[in-house]
């Protein structure tokens, strides 16, 4: 669902100097793998390409967000600062490349809209795999590296903090992202559902999807888990790191074929890994049990999952009709019918998704001010003395409910009535504006109490709950505060 860009350069205060908040990037939905590959950043380098980047004129914040499938660059930069012109200089300084002729693959948001852009990909929304969870922690990382590198900065770091919330929220709120939505995931799910738990699981290969398949596998019960590598002493280290389990080199893989009954396999060989060879070396290593009833596909693993392109396992002839292999292009056809049934939860994700920008928004409007920022306080103070007399009159599981309702209404307020009284303010004199609001919030203050709204100071209410009369004395008006103020209501 298309949104409105609002407040598309609206002025922030980053360091002295005034600024916006800008992000320029390159992705999937913008260009192919092929034109994306020359701009490709290792995700071990962010650290010096961030201190590279922070470096350039006009650059006061930024974070680097690299993977696969994305190279973007959220950034505060100094008013009037084109965020393409130093994405540009970026890549021509650090990389060499000259990227004028690639404007066209490359995107820009200000505002508002990078706090929506990050937040949904941060919970999957705008992933190559729907919904896909690994995302989050690939930010995370990049995160990490700019902190390190001193490149974020007041800005970034409420946008980036305020993502994670927002991607949590979505996958604790709905299925989307619920840890299944990937090639891996949906291999995991496979063999939970067609396994025993006491079946032994041979995985091939050391990467992230085999140790997510792993790791995930390990929680769900199952014991047997065999680790297998060109590099003996590789798969050995995987092991451990997942919790343990048998490991072996690839010498033995006959061996290890006949004794499993499920099989995963990752490789990033150039060709097969398990060949027609292994298969029949494989029955003849089983093939005693025949004759104690053990039919043909009994003696192979009864679910063969091939991860890898190119495919690591070959079946031909008669051992098709045997062996049962699952490859990327069913794995595909699965997530594409659960990909259906996601697509009907994104209203819900996006209504999450906006309820954060909201909250940036806010934040944004009055974070470099110093009198809203004491009115923020003043509000967050009355909200939580507000939830307090009000918890105990509902339930446990309306908890979150009030609360996030008591911020809607907190923000509401921020963003409307604070910013009208401060503009009236700022017409005769800043000071005028804050005093009367803060004796709206101290009346406000004294008759807060929804349940006990008519007791009088100092009482309690019948379920034994203080009114918020006894709120902290708020400053008082000076003589040029309420000059200022009977000469408005006189006009």
């Amino acid at each position: 669902m298309p949104h409105r860009e609002e407040h598309l350069r609206r002025p922030v205060n980053a360091g002295g100097r005034t600024g916006f908040l800008a992000l320029c990037g390159i992705g999937h939905q913008s260009a192919t793998l092929s034109e994306r590959e020359p701009f490709h950043i290792c995700r071990k380098d962010l650290g010096g390409a961030v201190t590279f980047f922070k470096g350039l004129p006009g650059v006061n914040e930024v974070v680097l967000v690299a993977t696969c499938n994305r190279l973007e660059a959220y950034m505060v930069l100094d008013a009037g600062v084109d965020a393409f012109g130093v994405m540009k200089a970026f890549l021509f300084g650090y990389k060499g490349i000259d990227a004028q002729e690639s404007r066209h693959l490359f995107y820009q948001h200000h505002g508002s809209t990078v706090a929506r852009r990050l937040f949904r990909v941060v919970a999957g929304l705008d992933s190559l795999v729907f919904g896909e969870y690994q995302i989050a922690s690939q930010v995370k990382e990049a995160y990490s590296a700019a902190c390190s590198s001193k490149g974020a900065g007041k800005v970034l770091h409420k946008l980036f903090h305020l993502a994670f919330r927002a991607g949590k929220r979505v996958r604790s709120k709905t299925t989307i992202g619920g840890g299944q939505y990937s090639v891996a995931g949906v291999t995991l799910r496979l063999l939970k559902e067609r396994l025993d738990r006491h079946d032994p699981v041979l995985l091939i290969g050391i990467n992230e999807s085999i140790q997510i398949v792993a790791e995930g596998l390990r929680a769900a019960g199952f014991e047997r888990l065999i680790f297998a590598n060109r590099t003996a002493v590789k798969a050995q280290k995987l092991a451990s790191r997942c919790g343990g389990g048998e490991w072996s080199s690839l010498e033995d893989l006959p061996g290890l074929l006949a004794r499993c009954r499920g099989l995963v396999s990752c490789t990033a060989a150039p060709g097969a890994v398990i060949t027609a060879a292994h298969w029949e070396r494989c029955l003849d290593a089983a093939r005693p049990g025949l004759g104690q009833g053990r039919t043909g596909p009994e003696l192979v693993p009864k679910l063969v999952v091939d991860m890898a392109v190119p495919r690591d396992v070959e079946v031909v002839g008669k051992l098709a009709d045997i062996v049962r292999i699952v490859d990327l292009e069913d794995l595909k056809h699965l997530l594409d019918n659960q990909e259906r049934d996601r697509l009907a939860e994104l209203p819900a994700a996006q209504s999450l998704i906006e309820d954060v920008v909201t909250s940036f928004q806010v934040w944004m409007e009055h974070a470099f001010d110093p009198g809203v920022a004491n009115l923020a306080k003043e509000y967050e103070r009355i909200r939580q003395k507000c939830l307090e007399e009000a918890r105990v009159h509902f339930g446990s599981e309306d908890q979150e409910a009030l609360e996030r309702f008591s911020r809607q209404i907190m923000q509401s307020f921020l963003k409307v009535p604070a910013r009208t009284f401060l503009d009236q303010g700022r017409q005769d004199s800043k000071p005028q504006g804050l005093c009367r609001l803060k004796k709206d919030l101290a009346a406000t203050s004294r008759t807060c109490n929804p349940i006990n709204a008519t007791a009088t100071p100092g009482e309690r209410g019948t379920e034994g709950n203080e009114t918020l009369s006894a709120a902290p004395a708020v400053e008082t008006c000076t003589p040029t505060c309420r000059r200022n103020e009977e000469e408005h209501h006189a006009r």
